[in-house]
């Protein structure tokens, strides 16, 4: 069993709540609802995203994220930085889209590479995205190199 699981606070919940029948209708969304709720007071939910996100889980609520919202995920990031996940960079997700939103915030160099790529990957160009992380331009390359793990940190 992967160390994060357990720290989960789902370890002791029915494992049915997590994954739903069917994916319309009130019932299921309460369902998905209730399980969000475990998810937002887990101390491990973004090892348990990043897990899911890695290994392709297909059902279920992991991390707080429904199947769809991980699909939409997988379409919309780059296989860039999908290699960082699966190679051990977690990502703080609340973090990214601060960033993202250009918000000052603490964040990770997985943090900052996430954000770079995904703000790449709208549309956003390299210039724009460097203003919104408030990065330098070498610093940006950096990050957008692939399979980049020694990127320069700015506070």
């Amino acid at each position: 069993m992967a160390d994060w699981r357990r720290k989960a606070a789902c370890r002791d919940e029915d494992p049915e709540l997590f994954f739903p029948i069917g994916n319309a209708g009130q019932a299921t969304q309460n369902q998905v609802d209730e399980a969000r709720a475990v998810c937002a007071r887990c101390p491990v939910r973004e090892a348990c995203l990043q897990w899911a996100l890695a290994n392709g889980e297909d059902a279920g609520v992991w991390g707080g994220w429904t199947e769809a919202e991980r699909r939409q995920f997988r379409r919309r990031t780059s296989a860039r930085a999908r290699n960082s996940v699966r190679h051990g960079a977690v990502v703080d997700e609340d973090r990214v889209a601060a960033l993202m939103r250009g918000a000052q915030t603490r964040s990770s160099r997985a943090d900052k590479k996430a954000a770079a790529q995904r703000l790449l990957a709208s549309g956003k160009t390299k210039t724009e995205i460097t203003q919104l992380l408030r990065i330098a331009w070498s610093t940006l390359q950096t990050l957008l190199k692939p399979n980049s793990s020694k990127v320069p940190q700015r506070g």
